[in-house]
């Protein structure tokens, strides 16, 4: 009984060390920070990147009383789908602020009320422009703010997902607390018979 409660023992802890710090990053490779463009127009819009790996997009807030947009868009590494989890809040009025995706020139409504959410999936080409876009009605009140979890692009051909340096630490910490776990166990039971 007790042999079992210590391979259980073990093995939780092989699990732990091996999940620690092995967050999946969203935004990596070809879809990397410095691979977005950020284009305000009468807007002062910005991004910003979080260690969850979500992005934070803010749109427009200048009190100029005249619309603008905050386009924050990037080139598709290859042809296939794009997918995310969004969220939208704004304490500005309904319609005060709108925030969607872009894909080329054409944009797609996502929100236009505070608490809107879901999933989204679209299909790009390679080399087209996509990404997200905030446009405000008024540049006052209070600005939307769309952020965008769980991003995956298609990846060109020839570029190969690499995982995080964190990735390969918790990788050898769960085998390093493998072994030892199994040279105490071979220990313990030379030690039995």
């Amino acid at each position: 009984m007790q042999m079992q409660l210590r391979s259980k023992s073990c093995f939780f802890l092989t699990l732990l060390a091996s999940s620690a710090g092995s967050a999946e990053a969203a935004f990596i490779g070809p879809y990397d920070p410095s691979s977005f463009v950020l284009t305000n127009m009468n807007s002062d819009g910005f991004a910003e990147f979080r260690p969850n790996g979500s992005l934070v997009l803010t749109g427009g807030n200048n009190g100029s009383g005249t619309p603008g947009t905050a386009d924050f868009l990037v080139s598709a590494a290859g042809t296939g789908l794009v997918t995310f989890n969004f969220s939208y809040s704004s304490l500005d009025a309904v319609l005060s602020e709108v925030v969607g995706y872009m894909i080329g020139f054409s944009f797609t409504l996502l929100a236009d009320r505070d608490g809107t959410a879901g999933p989204v999936s679209f299909a790009v080409t390679a080399g087209q422009a996509f990404g997200f876009r905030i446009s405000t009605e008024d540049n006052q009140g209070e600005p939307g703010i769309l952020t965008v979890s769980d991003f995956t692009a298609p990846a060109g051909s020839g570029v190969s997902a690499v995982p995080e340096p964190s990735t390969w630490i918790s990788v050898a910490a769960g085998l390093a607390t493998a072994g030892f776990c199994r040279r105490r166990s071979r220990t313990k039971s030379k030690g039995l018979q």
